[in-house]
């Protein structure tokens, strides 16, 4: 198989309504920041005077500096939603008595908070102060950006000045629910209205509520509600969002609906990996422990019963697995080739899809032909795979497994430099010698370069290794080498990890995450015109802390939630 080359893809919080601020133009999309005042700050008979603006704001880390300089409609957004832009930046209304167009002079403190121009999040140059004039009917609204975390104050103060008088507040800022952080983003990815591509710093999702999960697909990302509320942004070419359709970018969030045309509100947990696979395909468990899945179908091998074994596309969520002999406890997902690895909660592992390529994972199945199979993994002997707890397949060519004993297993037709040294490389499903220490979790990357597959696994002592193709630098051991032998990634107590197709991403149980690899598209998140690859992980500072969950699209743009 020859390298791939990527190719482009083609708010009001309850209180304060911002239909009174803005007139006749009605805000469809839920508001990041919350105003927090009188009910008087929209009337004409002032608390304080002449000119009043809320006393105390409350506004999101980095909101506002994700610019969303492209509202469409077209591309998902709500009807009566503004298509000029101010994303997530803070609203502060303004209002003057006598009611009449009046010009307010405005200033704010705090180093990188600034009032909104139209820009993009590269180059933003702070506004600390202008000029509003109101409507005719003495109400008018600035909105405020807030710094990323580490790049500017965490506060400021606003003041006001017309007719005589002068008003003040104060603007604090919170840590968001959700952010995106930098990799391919044009088309939503950002979940907060923006069609904004090379994002420098964490972008805040367009939030009201805290999240219990958060998953992604290829170049979309999700989101879980802690009521079960399943919605998603991003690219939806295969319906993986689950809403009917398949728009190409989706802007804002939006409620995913099951094959009824019901909302999915009984989500669970992602059940697919947070390492992004090159694959428009999207899995979720509900409630029940039921199976759901959008996106690409083929060669039945989501194991539908009855479904069809052409290439379709599901565009709403549809239960998968029934063809299964077992409840399903994870599956990974494919790159290219129609086969997905399921693991069930026996402890077998199971292939689905097109079994012309199940011997490139493992040599010696009965079945080689046809569509919509379902094969049992087995070893040389013909004896079944068991006692797994994990199977992760990589680049469509390798397969690792981590048995609840703590043994690693391997098979798989990778060239050698790409295999674990001690493997015997013939195809074979075999044991093979684990990191050191016991190991408890397994991750694999499906790479951008075919054949550079990498696997990681996480031991008890919370250290984090991995083994295989680097191209990128994404082993974090400093390097860019590829290795047959199990290499420490340089960060210490490891929580979790997530890969994009040219990046590593490690959640340390501090609640910090750190970044190796390819700085595509600013994948890094901390400012364009930082370095093109970067080997040893570097802890992303434009994060606030104590982040609780990580993932990364296959097209590099990484998700924290808090």
């Amino acid at each position: 198989m020859a390298d791939e080359t990527r190719s482009d893809e083609k708010f009001t919080k309850r209180g304060l309504s911002r239909r009174t601020i803005v007139g006749a133009t009605a805000w469809a999309v839920p508001a990041i920041a919350a105003v927090v005042a009188s009910p008087a700050a929209a009337v004409s008979v002032l608390p304080g005077g002449p000119v009043y603006i809320p006393p105390v704001l409350t506004g999101v880390v980095g909101g506002g500096w994700s610019i969303a300089t492209k509202f469409d409609a077209g591309k998902g957004l709500p009807s009566g939603t503004l298509r000029s832009a101010t994303a997530t930046a803070t609203a502060v209304p303004i209002t003057v008595s006598p009611a009449k167009a009046t010009n307010v002079t405005m200033t704010i403190s705090g180093t990188g908070f600034s009032f909104f121009r139209v820009g993009d999040n590269v180059g933003f140059s702070a506004i600390q102060s202008m000029t509003v004039t109101t409507a005719a009917n003495g109400v008018g609204v600035v909105y405020v950006a807030i710094p990323p975390a580490g790049v500017g104050a965490s506060s400021a103060v606003i003041t006001a000045v017309a007719n005589g008088s002068t008003a003040t507040a104060t603007l604090a800022a919170r840590t968001g629910y959700a952010y995106t952080v930098g990799g391919r983003s044009a088309q939503g990815q950002t979940a907060n209205g923006a069609s904004l591509g090379s994002v420098s710093y964490p972008t805040p999702w367009a939030l009201d509520e805290p999240l219990a999960q958060i998953g992604v697909g290829r170049s979309v990302v999700f989101g879980i509600s802690g009521s079960g509320v399943l919605r998603g942004s991003g690219v939806n070419t295969y319906g993986e969002i689950g809403t009917g359709g398949n728009i190409a970018s989706t802007l804002a969030l939006q409620d995913s609906t099951k094959d009824d045309g019901s909302p999915f509100t009984d989500a669970a947990r992602f059940v697919a990996s947070q390492s992004g696979a090159d694959q428009g395909l999207v899995i979720v468990q509900d409630t029940a422990g039921d199976w759901w899945a959008t996106g690409q179908q083929v060669s039945n091998y989501l194991a539908i019963p009855g479904h069809v074994t052409t290439s379709t596309v599901i565009k709403r969520f549809t239960r998968i697995g029934g063809d299964l002999p077992g409840k399903p406890v994870w599956v990974s997902l494919n790159r290219n080739d129609a086969v997905l690895i399921w693991t069930l909660d026996d402890g077998t592992v199971w292939l689905t899809g097109d079994a012309t390529k199940f011997a490139k994972f493992a040599k010696g199945l009965p079945v080689t032909r046809g569509e919509g199979v379902v094969q049992q993994l087995l070893f040389k002997d013909g004896s079944p795979v068991t006692g797994i707890a994990k199977a992760v397949q990589a680049d469509d060519w390798t397969l690792m497994m981590l048995a609840h004993d703590g043994r690693v297993l391997f098979s798989g037709s990778a060239t050698a430099s790409y295999t674990p040294g001690g493997y015997v490389d013939d195809g074979y499903v075999h044991e093979i010698q684990p990191p050191p220490g016991t190991p408890v979790e397994i991750w694999a990357h499906q790479p951008n370069s075919a054949y550079a597959t990498s696997f990681y696994i996480k031991n008890t002592a919370n250290e984090l290794w991995a083994v295989g193709g680097n191209n990128d630098g994404t082993l974090g051991n400093g390097t860019t080498v590829a290795t047959q032998s199990w290499t420490r990634v340089l960060v210490d107590d490891v929580k979790d990890m997530a890969t994009g197709a040219q990046h590593l991403v490690v959640l340390d149980n501090s609640g910090d995450v750190w970044f190796a690899g390819t700085n595509f598209e600013n994948a890094w998140g901390m400012g364009s015109g930082g370095p093109t690859k970067v080997t040893t992980p570097v802890k992303i500072t434009t994060l606030p802390p104590n982040a609780k969950a990580i993932a990364s699209t296959w097209m590099d743009a990484t998700i924290v939630r808090y």
